[in-house]
């Protein structure tokens, strides 16, 4: 998904137009950088919370709470084959 550049009116808050214009770079350029943590999550997180479990110089997980739990992928250390 991309927000494309818009005007504001005259009479919008310059801090929300701020803002605004934050939240359109943050979805436009994948500024968002989930959490590392060291331990596997075992609370209940709220449904689309993501994070990224390091359990060993090369064992990596990213983690993403559904209604359901908490589900993963592995990921492995590069470069590709």
């Amino acid at each position: 998904m991309r927000i494309s550049v818009f005007e504001f009116d005259k009479k919008v808050p310059m801090d929300v137009q701020e803002a605004l214009e934050n939240i359109r770079l943050l979805l436009n350029n994948g500024k968002y950088v989930p959490r590392v943590v060291t331990t596997e999550p075992t609370y209940t997180g709220e449904i689309g919370e993501d994070l990224i479990f390091i359990s060993g110089p090369t064992n990596a997980y990213r983690f993403t709470y559904t209604q359901y739990g908490w589900f993963y992928v592995a990921m492995t250390l590069g470069p590709l084959p």
